[in-house]
């Protein structure tokens, strides 16, 4: 009688306690229907198989105990149908294989109909001493064990895998139903399918059946919960309460004499004091590893970000200058035409305009290059193209090349090469165009004097071009922005405030792609600057 009145009682606590959990999860405001429905089916097929396992203990009749052995496994197909769907909604959506789906819950609930219509899964029950027994049919024992295992590990494959899909505090949520599923499908294995295996009968069925209250208690915290405790903090707490309930109920029941009394109740308090330092250490300890764990999720989230505006950044400047280059060179055609009098003379102040157009054209056909160099740079497409090379050559062409602005600003531009140079193996265009850029802005930035530029050896495996100007030079502070895109000087702003600080931030990753040095020193502002470019005779 005393074991009837406690399973009665003990199924009244898990009846109202899932009740308790359903309502608690609707009223909980959040407005994920899906899940909330699909908590309150998992949470009726589980009292349907619960409440189904008890009355069939107690039935008083065959007939009545035929009826509930059959509604007990017809619940257990329902129940792990229903559960599989949640975790596809759990804690959110996943892609879903729609046919493969409708054919697992066709054959749930098929064999859910089967059970309760037909004799192939229980085929009758046995009254024993302790109760009574339902008799599984041969191949239909193999069918309920068979569905069930592979539902389980269907519920697991779906929930690991959300988690490592999933943010911070979403895998604790995952984890809270796994540990919860755990603790169900280990009692089960040992109550409702090890001992009834061993011992031919179900006769501590209940352990297995009212575990489930475990499974539903950690889903319905997961769903409802925002923050959740650690999951180890949550366990430790649970094992500590139960050590609690035990070692209280022994010290009321079991304690015989004053002595023994004052022993053990010095012993509780003693426990209860240390689990409460245990709790705060284990507590502050989860609140920094969370706090860590979202300030990485945070910083990669924003790092994804940055990638992606980094992306768009480059498509932009390669669409962009792919755009400008095709009518600038065609203009810069047509009127360097214009100027050597290919459509008829020019008026004296006409020619002068022209010129200047000429002139704008190339600096917008410079930055159009930069613009394109930088943005090949930034997404991994410069392909460098390797071939000997007399930097001699290659230099006094660059030379050549902006001598007239040099002499248009009555500086003097003048070279000088070491005896025997070799030549070295490089992509000469790229190389072409570091020479360009640098010499280019030693004439724009000085208004006196000229620039000077020296190659020789450096050691015996590597060239070394010095590109020296008399012009406003640099403190520490301009040669530390120099060398970055869209940065520039004080000086150079102050002086040109056109530019756009590309041309030295394309040069600086030409020399590095070449496994070569670029760096500037300065005496300070008013006093010069030099360029130093290194770059190995051979490469590899």
């Amino acid at each position: 009688m005393e074991l009837i009145l406690l399973d009665k009682i003990l199924l009244a606590l898990i009846n109202i306690t899932a009740i308790s959990l359903t309502v608690w999860v609707y009223l909980s405001g959040e407005n994920r229907p899906k899940i909330n429905k699909y908590f309150s089916l998992v949470t009726l097929s589980m009292l349907s198989w619960v409440n189904a396992g008890y009355f069939l203990t107690y039935s008083s009749s065959s007939k009545q105990a035929l009826l509930w052995a059959k509604i007990a496994p017809a619940s257990v197909f329902i129940f792990f149908v229903l559960f599989y769907i949640f975790s596809l909604f759990f804690p959110k959506e996943q892609k879903r294989h729609v046919i493969i789906n409708y054919l697992l819950i066709f054959w749930g609930v098929l064999w859910s109909l089967i059970t309760l219509s037909t004799p192939y899964i229980i085929k009758g029950v046995q009254f024993e001493e302790w109760g009574i027994n339902p008799i599984f049919n041969n191949w239909g024992k193999f069918v309920f064990y068979g569905t069930v295992l592979f539902f389980t590990l269907l519920i697991i494959y779906n929930l690991i895998k959300n988690y490592f899909a999933s943010t911070v505090n979403v895998k604790k949520k995952i984890q809270y139903l796994l540990v919860g599923f755990f603790i169900f499908i280990v009692m089960n294995l040992i109550f409702n399918i090890g001992l009834p295996l061993l011992r031919g009968n179900i006769q501590y069925w209940q352990f297995g059946n009212y575990s489930a209250i475990c499974l539903l208690g950690f889903t319905a915290y997961a769903i409802v919960k925002k923050e959740l405790f650690d999951i180890k903090v949550a366990l430790t707490s649970i094992v500590v309460v139960l050590i609690a309930i035990l070692l209280t109920v022994e010290f009321f029941t079991l304690t015989v004499g004053v002595g023994m009394m004052v022993l053990k109740g010095i012993t509780l308090a003693g426990f209860l004091v240390l689990s409460l330092f245990l709790f705060q250490a284990m507590n502050k300890e989860a609140k920094q590893k969370d706090e860590l764990m979202h300030l990485a999720e945070h910083l990669e989230r924003a790092n994804r970000e940055l990638k992606k505006l980094d992306h768009t950044k480059s498509e932009f400047l390669s669409i962009a200058s792919h755009q400008l280059r095709t009518p600038l060179t065609a203009m810069r055609g047509y009127l360097s035409m214009l100027i050597q009098g290919d459509f008829g003379p020019l008026s004296p102040k006409v020619k002068e305009v022209s010129q200047e157009v000429y002139q704008a054209s190339l600096r917008l056909l410079k930055l159009a290059n930069d613009l394109l160099n930088v943005s090949q740079i930034e997404s991994g497409k410069i392909t460098l193209v390797y071939e000997k090379t007399s930097i001699e050559k290659l230099a006094k062409s660059v030379i050549d090349e902006l001598k007239i602005e040099a002499d248009k600003k009555g500086l003097y531009l003048k070279m000088i090469i070491a005896e025997d140079l070799p030549e070295i193996e490089i992509d000469s265009e790229k190389i072409r165009q570091v020479l360009l850029n640098i010499i280019d802005n030693a004439i724009k930035y000085t208004k006196k004097g000229g620039v000077t530029v020296k190659i020789g050896l450096s050691g015996s495996d590597h060239v070394l071009i010095k590109v020296q100007d008399t012009g406003v030079g640099m403190t520490k502070e301009d040669i530390g922005k120099l060398f970055r895109s869209f940065s520039r000087g004080k000086a150079g702003t102050s002086l040109h405030s056109s530019g756009a600080g590309l041309g030295l931030y394309a040069a600086r990753k030409f020399v590095d792609q070449h496994k070569g040095r670029l760096w500037v020193k300065s005496p300070g502002r008013n006093q010069g600057s030099t360029f130093f470019i290194e770059l190995p005779i051979k490469q590899g």
